[in-house]
């Protein structure tokens, strides 16, 4: 069962769509750490027991310590959406940092979707928030598998996360090379293979 998490408060809200951060339920997050939203009747509720599903809006505010006593065990399923609060990690969640602005592309669509007329808003939000990726990452391992197909930029859906570690497989691949030196070079030559190994490693992990 999927779980949620995205960190907010009802102020950082109000500024992106005020018809959210001023609904009561929503404003009980400046007293309550941890709000679950009830898809039946579409508002918010305080949550004080383990989470095993859903959507949670989680005070950005909120102690770690606070926050694990309510985490499951099992956090396969476990996605969070934070922005530069909180400062603590969260292991075995998979994570995404947005910006808590209007227009952006994490955390706009939780309230744009919240206040819409469709139903299924948490797994809307869920796929909004977390696409499937594991396609687009296959895509490119298969690209890289030549050093001349090898895109010089990230898919925009992996840039955010793996940026760092895309810059450090051209550096180990010869990024300096131009288009035609990356066309002749060769795929088995060891340091190209080893850099290519890593970046499996780590976009599979």
């Amino acid at each position: 069962m999927s779980i949620l998490l995205v960190f907010t408060h009802p102020t950082s809200i109000n500024g992106m769509r005020h018809a959210i951060g001023n609904r009561e339920d929503v404003l009980n997050l400046n007293n309550e750490p941890i709000l679950w939203y009830d898809e039946n009747a579409c508002q918010f509720q305080p949550h004080r027991a383990e989470m095993t599903e859903g959507l949670f809006f989680v005070c950005d505010a909120t102690a770690e310590q606070g926050l694990n006593q309510y985490l499951p065990k099992d956090r396969s399923e476990l996605f969070v959406l934070k922005h530069q609060s909180p400062s603590y990690n969260i292991d075995g969640a998979k994570v995404e940092v947005g910006h808590h602005i209007t227009g952006d592309r994490f955390y706009q669509p939780v309230f744009d979707f919240l206040i819409d007329d469709q139903p299924e808003k948490f797994s809307r939000i869920l796929e909004a928030v977390f696409p499937a990726i594991l396609p687009i990452k296959l895509q490119l391992l298969h690209k890289c598998l030549m050093p001349g197909n090898a895109p010089r930029h990230l898919p925009e859906a992996l840039d955010e996360q793996y940026s760092d570690l895309y810059e450090q497989f051209w550096e180990a691949a010869g990024g300096g090379l131009d288009d035609k030196q990356l066309t002749e070079s060769d795929p088995f030559n060891p340091a190209y293979i080893a850099a290519l190994a890593n970046l499996r490693d780590e976009l599979l992990a």
